[in-house]
């Protein structure tokens, strides 16, 4: 398994976030996301989504997030690269 550990957001406006570990493993649930609805599928993700989200927000300092997003945004925009020209 491979760690990557991050510095926390300290103390601001009350106690420090607790530690968090996120954990990355297994796979979707394929065969059932075959079966199910596209909202359904889409609703899966969502939640997946969110609950890393909410993770990372409570946990990361401001500036860890802002890279973070900056960084994701610009890994994303590459994936579209040529496609609008």
């Amino acid at each position: 398994m491979k760690t990557v550990q991050i510095v926390k957001a300290g103390a601001v406006r009350g106690p420090a976030p607790p530690d968090t570990t996120i954990v990355i493993s297994g796979e979707p649930p394929a065969k059932n996301l075959y079966n199910i609805t596209l909202k359904e599928v889409e609703r899966y993700w969502d939640e997946q989504a969110e609950t890393l989200c909410d993770a990372l927000f409570a946990s990361l300092p401001q500036g860890t997030m802002d890279c973070l997003l900056y960084k994701i945004m610009r890994r994303k925009v590459s994936l579209y690269q040529g496609l609008c020209d």
